[in-house]
């Protein structure tokens, strides 16, 4: 496989040392990204670069310095596995993304904090971001890819931004979802964040687990 560049950094993180090796192939015309563990490559990472908004350059650093980046914000020790999923996780969707992959989207705004307690290896409530724009059938399926991921049953849905923050409790089907989601992202004019929603038990009470301010796209 012929790459004609080669971007090369050393990370260290608690969950190991990793070198994240950057190129671009004209076989497969991807860039394909290897982190390297102990010597072995043990995660690959394959993007198409988007060249209508900028050169190939320019793609290949943005790729590297995104995966660099987000396994820069590992901060306690997790398996590989889930180095892996916080690298990779993706809906495939135009405008409904995992909290994993906000922390690779440079945004100045509420959800990138969140993300960024994501991918840290924090034990937060598995969530998507929905953006303004979205269709119905990608908030269904963006819905369909959270239930997959996290086993809940229950969700909330809430607004991006802190100041007036709305938050929509309690979400068991998809119905509720689209009429909670819509009116944020197309009433509100606001990116919206739908999580699992847990119980958190202490001292023999129930109380709810409300997630920290997140952020917009």
């Amino acid at each position: 496989m012929e790459g004609i560049r080669s971007l090369n950094t050393n990370v260290k993180t608690p969950a190991g040392d990793f070198h994240v090796q950057t190129e671009f192939y004209h076989t497969s015309q991807r860039i394909i990204t290897l982190l390297f563990y102990a010597g072995q490559a043990v995660i690959r990472i394959e993007d198409l670069p988007n060249l209508e908004s900028a050169n190939l350059d320019d793609e290949i650093k943005r790729v590297h310095e995104s995966i660099v980046r987000r396994l820069s914000l590992i901060r306690v020790p997790v398996s590989m596995e889930r180095v892996k999923e916080l690298l990779t996780l993706r809906t495939g969707l135009k405008n409904v993304a995992f909290i994993e992959e906000i922390v690779s989207i440079k945004r100045a705004d509420e959800i990138f904090d969140f993300g960024i307690l994501v991918a840290s290896g924090a034990p937060v409530p598995a969530g998507i971001v929905v953006f303004p724009g979205a269709s119905e059938e990608e908030i269904e399926r963006g819905f369909y890819l959270l239930k997959e991921k996290s086993g809940a049953e229950r969700f909330i849905a809430k607004t991006g931004k802190k100041e007036g923050r709305v938050t929509f409790f309690n979400i068991g089907s998809l119905g509720k979802l689209k009429r909670a989601v819509l009116q944020i992202i197309e009433e509100m004019e606001d990116t919206a964040i739908v999580s699992e929603m847990i119980d958190a038990r202490s001292s023999g009470s129930c109380t709810l687990l409300i997630l920290l301010p997140v952020i917009t796209r």
